[in-house]
C-alpha cells in the first residue's frame, strides 16, 4: 500500500500501530509502536513486560532493514503497483466482458477475486463466496504452477520479485479459468 501502509494511504495517525511479517521481509518479526502516551506503560519505562521468542533475533532484525532500505528505493511503489495494474485490469475486463459471478477488489499490491457476489463491502457480502468455485480456482491454477492463498478471502499479494512473465501467465490463466466457469454456471 505503500511506505506507510494503509495508515498513510488513508491519512490515518494511529494511537498504536502493530506490523507483523512484512516488516522483516517475510521473516518471523512483528513490531508494536505508537504515541508515548502508550508505549510508556511498556517495560522498561512502564509495567507491561512485552517479549517474545525472536525478539530481536538478528537475522530478522537484518532482513527487516534490508527491506526497508529497498522499499525506500525510488519508484518502487510505483512499479509495484503497475505491475498490480498489469494483473488486475485484464481480469477485471473479463469479468464485465463475460458478465461472470465474480468480483476483484484491489489496493496497492493487495487483491482478492470474490467468486459469486458481484460485490463484496461487508461481512455478509463475503458469506455469498462461492467456496466450491475457488476450489476449482485454486486446483486450475495450482496445475498451472500458480499458487495463490488457499482461503476464498483471503488477499493475494504482489510482489516487485514478479516479472511480467509471471504476471501475464496468471492473468491469462485466471480469465481463462472465469471465461471456463462461465459456461457452465450461465
Amino acid at each position: 500500500m505503500g511506505l506507510k501502509g494503509a495508515q498513510g494511504l488513508y491519512g490515518i495517525e494511529p494511537d498504536l500501530s502493530c506490523f507483523g511479517k512484512v516488516i522483516g521481509g517475510g521473516f518471523p518479526v512483528a513490531a508494536v509502536g505508537g504515541k508515548a502516551s502508550i508505549m510508556d506503560h511498556l517495560a522498561p519505562l512502564g509495567q507491561v513486560y512485552q517479549a517474545g521468542t525472536l525478539s530481536g533475533n538478528p537475522v530478522a532484525m537484518r532482513a527487516g532493514w534490508e527491506t526497508l532500505c529497498l522499499i525506500e528505493q525510488p519508484g518502487f511503489y510505483e512499479e509495484l503497483f503497475a505491475k498490480t495494474e498489469r494483473l488486475v485490469q485484464p481480469i477485471k475486463k473479463t469479468i464485465e466482458k463475460i458478465g461472470a459471478k465474480a468480483c476483484l477488489q484491489h489496493v496497492g499490491s493487495m487483491l482478492t477475486l470474490f467468486l459469486g457476489p458481484k460485490e463484496v463491502k461487508n461481512k455478509q457480502d463475503a458469506a455469498r463466496v462461492d467456496e466450491a468455485r475457488f476450489a476449482k480456482l485454486f486446483r486450475f491454477l495450482l496445475e498451472k504452477g500458480i499458487y495463490i492463498p488457499p482461503a476464498s478471502q483471503e488477499a493475494w499479494f504482489l510482489s516487485n520479485a514478479h516479472t511480467e512473465e509471471h504476471i501475464d501467465n496468471t492473468a491469462k490463466a485466471v480469465c481463462e479459468f472465469l471465461e471456463i466457469e462461465n459456461r457452465l454456471y450461465r
